[in-house]
């Protein structure tokens, strides 16, 4: 990948999404998402932050929206994160299984691909986390805002578990396979 996704115009985005080639693929998608509900609620934050009736809120509204914003930028950088370890893993598939570079790459491989989607859903439960908290002490004028933020989110972390379970079954030790799967599950509940 020749540049990072968040240098990408919106439309040049969609198309290489829509594109046939493995990246970017779901864990992309759910990154962009995931930074896209993280802005909205920041938008909330932004009318809500120097509104007089919330003043007592303001500091906790301003920490939230540094907060989100810090998050946002770290769902858009694994955006990449997540493509280069899926690439990474795909250029390992396409060699025999007795290949000497797939054998000694194989686990950290499989490692990153899940890595990064397990990455964005820990940051799509903080930023949950931070959104709900917000219901009570934002412009409520807003709140349809912050609901759809709260679905990206949500939607976000769902491909995230998905983009992070596809690849469990290439985790050769089973104890670690189901211990991903448990916490995959965990974050997910």
């Amino acid at each position: 990948m020749s540049s990072s996704f968040s240098d990408l115009h919106l439309s040049a985005f969609i198309e290489s999404l829509g594109a046939k080639t493995p990246a970017p693929g779901g864990g992309a998608a759910a990154c962009v998402s995931a930074a896209t509900g993280m802005a909205l609620a920041r938008m909330v934050l932004a009318y809500s932050i120097d509104k007089k009736s919330l003043a007592e809120h303001a500091e906790a509204n301003q920490a939230d929206e540094t907060a989100l914003g810090d998050l946002a930028a770290h769902a858009l950088a694994l955006a990449d994160v997540d493509a280069n370890a899926y690439a990474t893993l795909n250029d390992l598939w396409k060699k025999p299984e007795s290949d000497p570079a797939r054998l000694s790459g194989w686990d950290d491989a499989v490692a990153a691909a899940i890595d990064a989607p397990m990455r964005l859903m820990h940051a799509c439960i903080d930023a949950l986390d931070r959104c709900e908290a917000m219901r009570e002490r934002t412009n409520i004028m807003l709140h349809s805002d912050l609901t759809g933020a709260i679905h990206l989110l949500v939607a976000a972390l769902h491909a995230a578990g998905e983009t992070a379970r596809v690849n469990l079954p290439s985790v050769r030790d089973d104890a670690r396979r189901s211990e991903l799967e448990a916490q995959i599950s965990a974050m997910l509940d």
